[in-house]
């Protein structure tokens, strides 16, 4: 006779959007991705047959901040899911081709990689990430300078400034002095 664990929560599968954060290689012919999803934030999952002549070498569907449409079985607690399939979801017109703006692409992906860490959804967030990777690939000037504007924006969706106004008001209020500025002379963040 089996026992269930009643602690063991099932597997189900879901279909959802998702970013690709980034890839790598795994086995013959599988690939781990880490995307950002929103319905459940950043995940890792496990693609089988990406290349040879199964996979039809979707591996290149995996390039950092495309969009695909993903067919998941999720696993909750589990640090990395499967993907039964998936598709490209927007099909982008300059980004893969423009050498600039692919160029911008990774190094956005590499900071998004480093500070989503997440698993929560966030779908404000989401959308941010879908519309500006929208518009740095229908742009056709002005994109020289769009990194570094995303970055500042995407500090609010990371609450980067509350924190540090946080942590201002904390170091003012232990030290109680204030200087004629206004700030602390003992702050240290």
């Amino acid at each position: 006779m089996h026992l269930l664990n009643p602690f063991r929560e099932a597997e189900y599968a879901y279909q959802s959007p998702g970013i690709v954060l980034h890839h790598i290689k795994y086995k013959e012919n599988s690939a781990i991705a880490h995307m950002y999803t929103d319905l459940h934030g950043r995940q890792s999952y496990l693609i089988n047959c990406v290349r040879g002549k199964k996979g039809q070498n979707r591996a290149n569907l995996l390039q950092p901040l495309f969009f695909l449409d993903l067919e998941v079985y999720h696993r909750p607690y589990r640090e990395m899911h499967r993907i039964k399939e998936f598709n490209q979801y927007i099909t982008f017109r300059n980004l893969p081709y423009d050498l600039n703006k692919s160029t911008q692409a990774m190094f956005i992906a590499e900071v998004l990689s480093r500070s989503l860490k997440e698993e929560e959804p966030n779908p404000e967030l989401f959308e941010f990430l879908v519309h500006s990777i929208q518009w740095l690939d229908t742009s056709e000037k002005y994109f020289s300078l769009f990194h570094l504007l995303f970055l500042v924006q995407l500090t609010k969706y990371l609450d980067f400034i509350r924190k540090i106004i946080i942590r201002l008001r904390l170091a003012i209020l232990i030290s109680g002095t204030v200087n004629s500025q206004g700030m602390s002379t003992c702050i240290r963040i």
